[in-house]
């Protein structure tokens, strides 16, 4: 194990050369499974321009040991998510995670960041790492450090009569991810991937949600919008519809959306928003799952023409109990 003293911080963030970018990749990818997305084109700023990659890297004898990375947003910079964090591994328990961390959150914190998300399984050690910088377990594998007072980080969700619909990109990985946090009255997030509200059930997977829908949105060429706050710029609801590209199931497109409950009054238009854009796509119709008992997600289906196609009863298991699922459809004929 070497001194802690014989290693040089150095800063870096996107856009970076794609050399130096391809360098923190292969050291991450030495320790981590590659992920479900480049670290390589964050870095190098070819995810979206203003998506931030921001990392505190640890060189010994020229060579990293360590490091911490964050992304944000510079449009909106109030989410940040951390990681990943990694040490090699003859350089570990020297302190070198918590060093870097720290400088991190020092750098979001001077952006303006409000919260800092990351995710960690609850039998993972580095648990422990992440409470001594401050952070709080949030929901299943997440957790969450606030640089503001709790009931003013939660004005981002405060009702707005205007809110925008604009298309997501890669830029929304933050908040996207923050939205999927929060606990609203609305059952599924995504039914289809397992996704359902943290008001009834814990999350199991975080970071790499994001990155998925992106994967599935630029390979289909699906469509994908966010409902937005424009008193703080943060996200309050998306709609994704997208269209199977085998040919027996291609008259039919799916429809996913959540949405808070301060807005639930603009789903209709989210919802109406994504359905024009993909009217010239989809012949017959488009088919949305919902649980029998969510009344908010049913409500607003059958208020834009959507009827029950099929049934699955006992399908879901939330809290215990068994769930019946409805399939509803809107006929585009």
């Amino acid at each position: 194990m070497k001194l802690a003293t014989d290693y040089k911080i150095i800063k870096v963030s996107s856009p970076l050369r794609s050399k130096r970018a391809w360098q923190i990749e292969s050291f991450l990818l030495k320790i981590f499974e590659y992920g479900n997305y480049s670290f390589a084109k964050a870095l190098a700023g070819n995810l979206a321009p203003n998506l931030l990659n921001t990392f505190f890297l640890a060189q010994y004898n020229n060579e990293i040991i360590a490091t911490a990375g964050s992304l944000y947003s510079s449009a909106n910079p109030s989410i940040a998510l951390l990681g990943p964090v990694c040490v090699k591994s003859s350089f570990r328990r020297n302190g070198l995670a918590f060093h870097l961390c720290s400088l991190l959150l020092s750098h979001l914190q001077a952006q303006q960041v409000k919260a800092v998300y990351l995710g960690v399984k609850q039998d993972n050690p580095a648990r422990k790492l992440y409470a001594k910088l401050g952070f709080n377990g949030y929901n299943g594998l997440v957790m969450r450090k606030l640089f503001c007072k709790k009931q003013d980080f939660n004005r981002r969700y405060s009702p707005n009569k205007n809110p925008i619909i604009r298309k997501m990109s890669w830029q929304d990985f933050p908040e996207v991810s923050a939205l999927i946090c929060e606990p609203a009255g609305m059952y599924t997030f995504d039914f289809n991937k397992g996704l359902y509200s943290t008001r009834y059930a814990q999350i199991n997977k975080f970071l790499p949600i994001f990155p998925e829908m992106m994967a599935d949105i630029e390979k289909n060429n699906d469509i994908a919008n966010v409902l937005i706050n424009p008193d703080q710029g943060s996200i309050t609801g998306l709609v994704r519809i997208n269209c199977p590209k085998s040919s027996p199931q291609r008259h039919l497109a799916t429809l996913e959306f959540f949405v808070l409950d301060n807005f639930l009054n603009k789903s209709a238009d989210l919802i109406n928003a994504a359905i024009l854009q993909f009217r010239s796509r989809v012949p017959k119709g488009i088919i949305c799952y919902c649980l029998e008992c969510d009344g908010k997600k049913k409500n607003i289906l059958q208020s834009l023409g959507f009827v029950q196609y099929s049934y699955m009863p006992d399908f879901v298991n939330i809290r215990g109990r068994l769930r019946d699922v409805l399939i509803l459809k809107l006929d585009r004929n």
